[in-house]
């Protein structure tokens, strides 16, 4: 709790500167149509470091970003969501000299949402970042900003490396909805994709390539999805998931 409340202060202070079956059962699309994301008109609030990061811990600084971390996002930094919270949000990371993460989420007006402490894959993949269920609701048609700071020493600092995107809530068709409660296929991942709904899109193809790891037909929407929204370098990258403190 001691630790929490000294970062929650310095990230203030900082500003955010930036069931199983022994036999596999593959979830196919209806038709053989290419999965890609169609992105929404809306645009990420103007206080935002638009997904990059500052170097990464123990890597070169002037180096490429996306060799280092990255968010999981369309390129105009936002992503929508119809569920009253997301069932995940996604970071690349590779691997660096720290071994812990600060991941927070605070709405417009600056006003903490959640907060948790990642510990940090030794190997370089997709983080999967999960929002507890006893978190309440996010609020229709507002904007939501999450960030991942790196501990690059023994606490967070100014210059600790960071990484930011948005989520913005929407009303969604109720029958849309209520499919993304049931279970996943990639006939509904393709009709969230057409519906702009990227957080639902990233996390269902996440579940099913989780559940699926040998089925083409997933891995090839998995990739050609990142790929729609320029995240072609990172497409066959593993997803992992972390420790949340």
């Amino acid at each position: 709790m001691e630790k929490k409340s000294k970062y929650r202060y310095l990230l203030l202070g900082i500003g955010f500167l930036l069931s199983v079956s022994t036999i596999p059962i593959w979830v196919t699309p209806s038709t053989a149509q290419k999965v890609t994301f169609k992105p929404s008109d809306i645009s990420a609030p103007t206080q935002t470091s638009g997904g990059a990061s500052r170097g990464i811990c123990g890597a070169d600084k002037t180096g490429s970003v996306i060799d280092n971390m990255k968010a999981v996002i369309p390129s105009n930094n936002i992503g929508l969501t119809m569920a009253e919270r997301p069932q995940g949000i996604y970071v690349y990371i590779e691997p660096n000299t720290a071994k812990e993460a600060v991941f927070s989420m605070v709405d417009e007006k600056g006003n903490e949402y959640y907060m948790t402490t990642l510990n940090l894959p030794d190997k370089a993949g997709v983080m999967e970042i999960k929002l507890p269920d006893s978190l309440p609701a996010l609020q229709m048609n507002k904007n939501y900003k999450w960030s991942v700071l790196m501990i690059c020493g023994e606490e967070l600092d100014a210059d600790s490396p960071a990484i930011d995107g948005w989520i913005r809530r929407v009303e969604g068709d109720r029958n849309l909805i209520n499919q993304t409660n049931q279970v996943a296929s990639l006939d509904l991942v393709s009709e969230l994709a057409n519906n702009s709904v990227w957080y639902e899109t990233v996390s269902l193809l996440a579940k099913l390539k989780q559940e699926q790891p040998s089925n083409p037909a997933v891995n090839t929407a998995w990739q050609q999805v990142l790929t729609s929204v320029g995240l072609e370098p990172i497409a066959n990258a593993p997803i992992i998931e972390v420790q949340q403190q």
